[in-house]
């Protein structure tokens, strides 16, 4: 299933502004009898081709950066983004021995600069991010590097990315 369609885009914007979002996918999932992340997932990685550059953009602790890694293969490279910075601690060691793997400690937003990044009392959470949530506490609160994926490819032009998994929990 197409879940980029504009029309299930919209019923599902709508959903969450009315908070029925979370029973609805509950009761689409229990009725196709699939969960979203496998879709997803299998979705992402069928796109993925030996020598492709793909961006992880919110890379976390590198789940995904080490399997875009094994279907790149060695003439490919999988670029990790992850702002933060106990996080980026744990992908850099997930990924050292994955030698088409780049790790970059910056947030990929829609402007270059800094910007605050809200962190749980859980370090590797994956709702930490750049938008702080009101119903989970703020355990921190730091400054992280920001930049454009146009600013960021300028940059690098050698990683200009075929692919991108964009996972930035809301932001």
């Amino acid at each position: 299933m197409d879940y980029s369609s504009p029309v299930l885009l919209g019923v599902r914007n709508l959903a969450r502004r009315v908070g029925v979002l979370p029973f609805l996918q509950h009761l689409w999932r229990s009725l196709r009898g699939e969960g979203y992340e496998e879709n997803f997932e299998k979705a992402l990685l069928s796109g993925i081709h030996k020598g492709d550059v793909v961006w992880d953009i919110g890379a976390n602790v590198g789940l995904y950066s080490r399997k875009f890694s094994d279907l790149t293969g060695p003439s490919g490279k999988v670029v990790a983004f992850e702002p933060s910075r106990q996080t980026f601690v744990s992908l850099s060691s997930n990924v050292a021995s994955y030698q088409n793997v780049v790790c970059f400690q910056i947030a990929v937003s829609d402007s270059v600069g800094k910007a605050e990044f809200f962190v749980t009392e859980e370090e590797n959470s994956p709702v930490n991010g750049l938008a702080q949530r009101s119903d989970i506490p703020v355990g921190e609160v730091y400054s992280v590097d920001v930049s454009t994926g146009d600013e960021f490819n300028a940059q690098h032009p050698e990683l200009s990315p075929n692919v991108m998994k964009i996972d930035v929990e809301g932001f």
